[in-house]
């Protein structure tokens, strides 16, 4: 098989051997393409959480489950969302008492 990357992936897999991460050119493609492999199926799981997310908003918009926030108030609102987060994680990264 002959494949032609471009400069830019020539240069980069030329770098992953010169410092001596992979032993050849090859070891590299294979790795890359391990990766590939590995991390196809969270993708397409993501596309599909995605979709549903979509398709849950749009069932609570048609419900009339939401609430409208005017532009200008919309960095409180993120503000809010975030302490609220921010207050969730400190609770759980505490210790429990003994």
């Amino acid at each position: 098989m002959n494949i032609d990357l471009g400069k830019e992936w020539e240069s980069f897999i030329e770098e992953q051997v010169n410092c001596g991460r992979y032993r050849c050119a090859d070891d590299v493609i294979r790795d890359g393409l391990r990766l590939l492999v590995t991390i196809e199926p969270t993708v397409e799981e993501s596309g599909e959480a995605f979709l549903r997310a979509v398709d849950e908003g749009v069932d609570a918009l048609n419900r009339g489950d939401y609430v409208e926030i005017a532009r200008e108030d919309l960095q409180e609102y993120f503000d809010r969302i975030k302490a609220r987060g921010r207050e969730r994680l400190s609770g759980a990264n505490s210790l429990p008492s003994q």
